[in-house]
């Protein structure tokens, strides 16, 4: 049985320091697999603040998953740029410690970011065009608000 501990950041789009919440999924795995360990207690660590800060002690589900959040607001040194989080554990007698998933953040609640990849093609296509892909305009938070279906597809090529 070979055991491994995988931290992974759910959001691909940076977090805003102020009022966000920043999502991670944290996976212990058993030969690449879940592990289904219930109840394991799993040290989460970040850089915010700190070169390591114990942000916490969680339990794994019976999948061995925890689905960690932590609000931007816990974060005192609002200068930061970027952040890492990675976890620890001990099983059997044995201590793990997962991969740092970054984390980026800003700092100015007037940005929107709109561009999102909807869809980076088929590989067929990547391998002979990999810099096309078509993305999506999803507009301002108060145009999604009052029209959510109001988008624009861009195909964009760069060559």
């Amino acid at each position: 049985m070979s055991l491994s501990i995988n931290a992974r950041n759910k959001e691909n789009l940076p977090y805003n320091l102020q009022s966000d919440l920043i999502k991670v999924k944290i996976v212990i795995f058993e030969d690449f697999n879940h592990s289904y360990l219930d109840g394991i207690p799993v040290q989460v660590y970040a850089n915010f603040d700190a070169p390591e800060l114990l942000l916490g002690t969680y339990n794994t589900n019976e999948f061995g998953v925890i689905e960690f959040t932590y609000n931007t607001d816990n974060i005192i040194d609002k200068s930061i740029n970027t952040g890492q989080l990675w976890c620890k554990f001990s099983y059997n007698g044995n201590n793990y410690i997962s991969n740092k998933t970054r984390c980026n953040f800003i700092y100015d609640t007037s940005v929107v970011i709109t561009i999102l990849i909807l869809d980076a093609n088929d590989v067929i296509t990547r391998a002979t065009n990999p810099s096309g892909y078509i993305n999506v305009d999803a507009n301002t938070t108060a145009l999604r608000l009052s029209n959510p279906d109001d988008y624009t597809i861009f195909t964009r090529e760069f060559f």
